[in-house]
């Protein structure tokens, strides 16, 4: 037996051993995954995006910076807050 062999089959004994609900289990870690990646994603950007603007109509060069850690700080108080679990 070849080692393709070995990993073929516990490939498939792993895959038939799951249940469907180990399945939705995955997905759903999927899905909050990628929901914190959006997150950590759109903050910098929106409020980096609302500091260039700033920028443009002030004149000034430092509202870009500011607003992208302005994102970058509610992004992760966001997840926080969000996917923080209660002791009680």
């Amino acid at each position: 037996m070849t080692k393709a062999d070995r990993t073929a089959r516990v490939r498939a004994a792993e895959t038939s051993s799951r249940t469907p609900s180990d399945k939705q289990l995955d997905a759903q870690g999927m899905n909050e995954g990628m929901r914190v990646l959006a997150y950590l994603i759109s903050g910098p950007l929106c409020y980096g995006g609302i500091g260039w603007l700033a920028d443009r109509f002030i004149g000034t060069e430092f509202l870009v910076g500011i607003g992208m850690l302005v994102g970058c700080a509610l992004s992760v108080y966001m997840i926080i807050r969000r996917y923080a679990r209660s002791e009680r």
